[in-house]
């Protein structure tokens, strides 16, 4: 996780002569994001899908979907916390890599 690494994204853009698409890459420092989950007290005070939001950043994919897809309404109807749902779910084998510190509690 350390180190400059970069993301990319895509622009559409309709022209004259029909849809034009570009490649954007955006570098950033990931060690310097997960310091500043730490050090800004986000991690602490954003709640359990902070947790989930950092291993989106390390692994550069989103993980919300398949939390709501399993999750969302169980913990709407309080059958289980968000935490606990959060904590399962960070269990999944192919999550595993992008486990650990900073700040981490399973």
């Amino acid at each position: 996780m350390i180190g400059i690494r970069g993301r990319a994204t895509a622009r559409f853009t309709w022209t004259r002569d029909g849809w034009q698409s570009d490649i954007i890459r955006l570098p950033y420092d990931i060690a310097q994001t997960e310091r500043d989950y730490v050090e800004s007290g986000f991690l602490d005070e954003a709640g359990p899908l902070a947790q989930l939001m950092l291993v989106e950043l390390r692994r550069a994919g989103g993980l919300i979907y398949r939390w709501a897809k399993r999750y969302q309404d169980a913990v709407l109807a309080e059958e289980i916390d968000l935490a606990e749902s959060v904590r399962e779910l960070l269990h999944d084998e192919d999550l595993r890599p992008f486990l650990g510190a900073p700040g981490w509690t399973l």
